[in-house]
C-alpha cells in the first residue's frame, strides 16, 4: 500500500484535468475541504459527519470505489481517538467566583422587595 488515499484523490482529479474550484462550485463544497482530502488534513473538517460525507462525495464524483475509506479507515480516521481529551476539571477559583457573582445578584433583587414593597 505505497499510495495514501489524499495522493489517490489527487491523482484522479490531475488525470481528468478538473481543477479544486471547478469541483467545488458544481459539488457545493468550500474549496478548501476539498484542498485538504487531497492533502490529507483530516482534523479542519468541522465534524466526522462532514469528512465523512464530503468524502464519499468527492470519491464519487471522481468515480472512485469508496470501498477505498475502509482501506485506508485508519488513516483518516485514526486521530479521531486523539481528539477525545478527557474533560477539564472546572477550575475552582471560577466556580467561586460564579457562585459568588450570583449571590450579589441575588442580594440586590431581595433587597429591592425589601425596600421597595
Amino acid at each position: 500500500m505505497n499510495q495514501t488515499l489524499p495522493r489517490i484523490l489527487k491523482e484522479k482529479r490531475e488525470k481528468l484535468g478538473i481543477s479544486i474550484k471547478d469541483i467545488a462550485d458544481k459539488m457545493g463544497i468550500k474549496e478548501k475541504y476539498i484542498y485538504c482530502m487531497e492533502e490529507g488534513k483530516w482534523d479542519v473538517f468541522p465534524s466526522m459527519f462532514h469528512l465523512k460525507s464530503y468524502l464519499k462525495a468527492y470519491m464519487d464524483y471522481l468515480k472512485i470505489d469508496k470501498s477505498l475509506i475502509e482501506t485506508y479507515k485508519e488513516e483518516i480516521f485514526g486521530k479521531e481517538e486523539e481528539k477525545k481529551e478527557e474533560p477539564k476539571p472546572l477550575d475552582r477559583k471560577r466556580i467561586f467566583t460564579a457562585i459568588f457573582l450570583f449571590l450579589i445578584f441575588l442580594i440586590i433583587i431581595l433587597s429591592s422587595f425589601i425596600i421597595l414593597p
